[in-house]
């Protein structure tokens, strides 16, 4: 079967909200960068703003939600690292904020615990004199500590993400700047023997998860992790992972972006304050989506003309799954289940992609 190599696509950066647009477009201007470089840790962003809180229901038994693991492929000297931490910025301000208020939160909770303590010191008091059958009135209760809401981690240990997932329900990122010490960091605690390649991939799908943790008196429960992990490769780092593949499919599960080299330049251009903010915005309100009660996602359902692109996309890249070699055959299969999760990464843009929000 002969091979054809053909360009890469560009970025589509036109089926964002368009502020989001905005950022990655101007933001890669003025790096300068490939669109790639700031675009597809933006969608890892957003789907860790959405995290447990939407997912879309493609038909009854198949859902997909906002998970993504993202690498970037690119050399030395491609701006990767800023395209990176400028994706990451809605981020970083959003658990600036968190912190603040953390700070504020606990310093009101201090302020609580000494009126606790006078109040059930008060109360024990009446309790020693209270005459038998009289009622010294109710136990004060004790307030509880503040939580401390963690958007994003470094640390891609399962034992890290354990205490996280306790925490922060809703879901939670890893950021690396070489995705390469991700993958060579599992199982390193135990010589790898341990399983946290297999629970990598049951937190890409979704699925219910149990961790031991060192010390713990009972096993952690985890039933609807959400987690993205996003990050650097340089191109040759491809080859040392492939070289560690196993046939479980996990990188079959990352989404690997390799744009076309451009010739580094200077650019005039600077990404305006304003631009910036209105994408804070945005990932703001989506931070803000509220799940069901009970702590289950909302579900999206298409409507008729989304249905209608869905299949007439999927009819495509069966077709092509046909085609491709077998070596690609792993990842392609795996694109059905990410433009899923794409599809739900955008609320901001349900009406035309899918109705049927509950």
């Amino acid at each position: 079967m002969s091979e054809h190599v053909t360009a890469a696509a560009a970025f589509p950066a036109d089926v964002l909200p368009a502020p989001v647009q905005a950022l990655i477009t101007r933001g890669a201007e003025s790096l300068p960068s490939p669109l790639d470089l700031v675009g597809v840790p933006v969608l890892a962003v957003l789907a860790a703003a959405i995290g447990n809180s939407r997912e879309l229901e493609v038909k009854p038994g198949w859902t997909e939600g906002a998970r993504l693991f993202a690498a970037l492929v690119a050399a030395p000297g491609t701006k990767k690292t800023p395209a990176l931490q400028l994706a990451i910025t809605p981020l970083k301000r959003r658990q600036a904020a968190l912190q603040k208020q953390f700070a504020a939160d606990s310093r009101a909770h201090e302020e609580g615990l000494h009126r606790w303590e006078s109040a059930h010191d008060a109360w024990r008091q009446a309790v020693r004199h209270t005459e038998e059958g009289a009622d010294p009135g109710e136990m004060p209760e004790r307030p509880a500590p503040p939580v401390r809401r963690q958007l994003f981690t470094t640390d891609a240990t399962i034992e890290a993400l354990a205490a996280l997932f306790q925490e922060n329900e809703r879901g939670i990122i890893c950021i690396r700047d070489e995705l390469v010490g991700w993958v060579r960091g599992m199982n390193q605690y135990r010589n790898g023997r341990g399983a946290d390649r297999q629970d990598w991939l049951s937190l890409w799908s979704g699925s219910s998860i149990v961790i031991n943790r060192k010390g713990a008196p009972a096993p952690l429960f985890i039933e609807r992790p959400v987690i993205s992990v996003v990050g650097c490769l340089p191109p040759e780092a491809l080859v040392e992972l492939r070289a560690d593949a196993r046939d479980d499919g996990f990188l079959d599960r990352v989404l690997f972006s390799l744009p076309e080299h451009e010739v580094p330049r200077w650019s005039d251009a600077v990404l305006e304050s304003d631009v910036v903010d209105d994408c804070c915005a945005i990932h703001d309100s989506i931070s803000e989506l509220s799940p069901h009660e009970n702590g289950e996602p909302r579900r999206l359902r298409f409507d008729a003309e989304a249905k209608s692109h869905w299949l007439e996309w999927l009819s495509g890249h069966y077709a092509e799954i046909a085609r491709v070699s077998t070596l690609l055959r792993g990842p392609w299969a795996e694109d059905r289940g990410l433009l899923g999760a794409a599809i739900a990464h955008s609320p901001c843009d349900a009406g035309r992609r899918g109705r049927g929000e509950r």
